[in-house]
């Protein structure tokens, strides 16, 4: 009995010691707790009943396998399957999966939504198979665009606090072959820009290419008629407050989950609406079709005080569907403020017909305390023609430091600098001296504009907002005292 209990007692004693002395060979990698949530989709088939078949892959930040079910790794993920087609002769997708929804306005309506009843199939290296409960339609067409898109949630919030999401797509023919066409028009990239991370719907939908699978004219609000439509509903939300219908007085709402409302009458937009590169940006297989693809819906997303079926709004002219839309809304032309849609769009700051402004320092100079420093400056436009100091709406030199703590500093104005010189160099010297008691690191900076009246196209002559500041970029220079 005590030599098995010896015998024991060493083999508890060394395997103990291997556990230490194995301890202080593992790598940060594996000590750290495991984070995140990747997906990756392998194979989208439909099986002979009709039943979309899904085989994907869920795995950490480390990409090490995640258990589904929070079994074997920490966290339970949730899954949400969206199983969409482009119909032959659309450009956005329709939905498969969908539910019905009953509202004040439009009664009961079917919504592109999530797949429900579904089964799956877990494997230990995170490995899953999805059987959607969906059954297609027996007339569907394999020969078209299908998309999954999977919502990936791993919850953490016992251990860390947070959830991880993530999103996938994965685009098939269900006959075999090259996918075409697809739906990739902005890219999310774009949207994180401001809103960084992007996430709507509890945080479950990270990108765009999901967004779309159910943002489409096929979803509509039953609460207020509006339609959800992503290329509708997203111009209408960043417009906002400026949307013609707000300005108006009727408010742009969309009623969500539970009920909830949602009121974007008084969303601002951080910059001019007509900057439309901001959102349709590289990056994007489609990048241009606005551009391209002009229809009532998108132009009426902000223009919705426009009535195409009566013709109000558009210069009297009917229009009954979008086929002809781009036969006066070319993409662009040499013009701008015209009827083109990148012409219709045109920044008038950043318009081609403005000439720019370029400002140099060449040099400052008498700079000790008490002096009135002079200095040398030039003004050109971006072709490099010289600009008179004259010849600017406004000019000024401004003077200040410490550079350290700027407690002083004066403006003033320079456009009566003499000039040019044999170089084309203007001088100014300022009527204020510099502080009697300055020391350490101060800065001449130059500031102006010139008022450029702008030929609008079709547009009134007589508007004064066709007359523009064209101004410099500003700049310093440091001097010691």
């Amino acid at each position: 009995m005590k030599r098995r209990l010896t015998g024991a007692l060493i083999c508890s004693t060394l395997l103990l010691l291997a556990i230490l002395v194995g301890s202080d060979r593992l790598t940060d990698a594996q000590v750290a707790v495991s984070t995140g949530v990747r997906i990756q989709i392998l194979s989208a088939t439909i099986s002979p009943e009709r039943r979309v078949i899904v085989t994907f892959r869920l795995t950490d930040d480390r990409g090490m396998p995640l258990d589904r079910t929070g079994v074997r790794t920490e966290g339970r993920v949730e899954i949400n399957v969206i199983l969409a087609r482009i119909n032959r002769g659309d450009r956005q997708y329709t939905a498969y999966t969908t539910r019905q929804q009953t509202g004040a306005v439009l009664g009961t309506v079917t919504q592109a939504w999530v797949d429900t009843g579904g089964t799956f199939a877990d494997s230990s290296d995170g490995t899953v198979v999805y059987t959607s409960g969906t059954v297609l339609p027996e007339n569907y067409d394999p020969t078209v665009t299908h998309t999954v898109g999977i919502s990936a949630v791993r919850d953490l919030t016992a251990a860390l606090g947070k959830r991880f999401v993530a999103n996938a797509t994965f685009d098939f023919i269900p006959a075999g072959g090259e996918v075409s066409p697809i739906r990739d028009v902005v890219p999310t990239a774009a949207c994180n820009q401001c809103h960084d991370q992007l996430q709507a719907h509890g945080g479950r939908y990270v990108t765009v290419k999901t967004c779309v699978l159910c943002h489409q004219p096929q979803t509509v609000d039953p609460d207020t008629g509006n339609t959800v439509d992503f290329k509708v509903m997203i111009h209408k939300i960043h417009r906002g407050r400026d949307l013609p219908s707000v300005r108006a007085g009727t408010p742009y709402r969309i009623v969500g989950f539970m009920g909830r409302v949602f009121d974007f009458s008084t969303v601002g937009f951080p910059q001019d609406i007509r900057n439309c590169t901001t959102c349709h940006a590289a990056g994007a297989t489609q990048a241009d079709n606005h551009l391209t693809q002009p229809s009532r819906a998108t132009c009426g997303s902000c223009h919705d005080n426009v009535n195409f079926a009566t013709g109000e709004g558009h210069l009297g002219i009917v229009q009954r569907d979008d086929t002809r839309c781009g036969r006066c809304h070319q993409p662009t032309s040499s013009d701008e403020f015209d009827l083109s849609v990148a012409g219709a769009h045109t920044i008038p700051f950043k318009s081609r017909q403005l000439p720019g402004v370029v400002f140099k320092i060449v040099s400052v100079t008498d700079t000790a305390p008490g002096r009135t420093p002079t200095v040398l400056f030039t003004i050109q436009d971006r072709s490099g023609r010289p600009i008179a100091p004259s010849a600017m709406t406004r000019l000024a030199l401004v003077l200040g430091g410490p550079t350290t703590d700027y407690a002083w500093w004066v403006s003033e104005d320079a456009r009566g600098a003499t000039g040019p010189d044999a170089e084309g160099n203007y001088r100014y010297t300022f009527r204020t001296p510099l502080p009697a008691d300055a020391r350490g690191t101060y800065v001449v900076g130059i500031e102006g504009y010139r008022n450029i009246t702008l030929d609008p196209g079709p547009a009134d002559p007589g508007d004064p907002a066709n007359t523009v500041r064209d101004a410099g970029d500003n700049v310093v220079q440091y001097f010691a005292v």
